[in-house]
């Protein structure tokens, strides 16, 4: 979520297709602040396709119209916004589960949290071949071994899979056999 609410329109590359991801938020006295992102390797470029690059469109067309109804400026470029009164600033870390939710809805897609969505991106990767040390720059993470958490849960899934599969096929054995 931090790397998401410190996102500035900047960092945005619509044309070449990628967001650059380095900096993060956190809170202090109730206010939210950039940080720089937990590691070296946090700080990225994430490439995106053409479904997100057309969100991140509708996104910035209906908040241009939002500040311009309201009469408010983005002076930092911020992606994420919340109103305060004459200005607006980042938002808090809570307001942005909030914020995807209706986003979401709005959009006519299923209900992902933040966290589903890396998992979910990861999964992908990793069951369509993707190598391993290659979702782990994805994802900004240091250690292979914590992208390997990802292999681990496809890996469960698999297993369920099987089961399913197993136990129909199985049912259908003793179905026929009586």
């Amino acid at each position: 979520k931090g790397e998401h609410i410190a996102l500035t329109w900047n960092d945005v590359d619509l044309e070449a297709k990628y967001i650059r991801i380095n900096k993060g938020v956190y809170e202090k006295d109730r206010k939210t602040m950039v940080k720089d992102t937990k590691t070296d390797s946090s700080n990225r470029v994430v490439y995106i396709d053409d479904r997100v690059i057309e969100l991140f469109r509708r996104h910035k067309f209906h908040q241009d119209k939002w500040l311009s109804k309201h009469q408010l400026t983005n002076p930092h470029g911020y992606v994420f916004l919340k109103a305060v009164t004459d200005r607006v600033e980042m938002p808090s870390l809570g307001f942005f589960y909030g914020w995807l939710r209706n986003f979401l809805r709005e959009n006519g897609i299923k209900h992902v949290g933040i966290h589903g969505f890396r998992r979910m991106a990861a999964s992908y990767a990793l069951s369509n071949k993707v190598p391993l040390d290659v979702v782990k720059n994805m994802l900004g993470h240091t250690d292979i071994s914590t992208t390997n958490i990802y292999l681990r849960d496809l890996q469960d899934f698999q297993r369920e899979g099987t089961a399913v599969v197993s136990n129909a096929y199985n049912k259908l054995i003793n179905n026929e056999g009586k």
